[in-house]
């Protein structure tokens, strides 16, 4: 769900519905950082590759990081914890790679 930018409210009902058992909602902010890194390991790899020159490379972080933010805001009812799991898996892609 989080690769489709379509079924936001679907995920807002997963985690309306997640959030009634509070230990349950840990798994939707591991899919979400799970998903944020896997990206951001793809805008790395493309960047290594040649295919992306280093401005390009800003404006695909800043594109993804918009595109999270609005599913945090809207799926996640722009939950602290989520915003926190979102920031730390931006951080870890990001300081992965000496030139980011």
């Amino acid at each position: 769900l989080l690769k489709d930018d379509t079924k936001l409210h679907d995920m807002r009902s997963i985690f309306d519905l997640f959030v009634r058992v509070p230990s349950s909602v840990d798994h939707l902010r591991d899919a979400l950082a799970e998903q944020i890194k896997s990206d951001g390991k793809s805008l790395i790899s493309d960047q290594e590759k040649g295919a992306a020159d280093p401005p390009a490379f800003v404006r695909g972080v800043l594109t993804m990081r918009k595109k999270y933010d609005e599913i945090v805001m809207m799926s996640f009812s722009n939950e602290k914890k989520a915003q926190k799991r979102m920031k730390e898996s931006f951080e870890d892609f990001l300081n992965k790679d000496a030139r980011a």
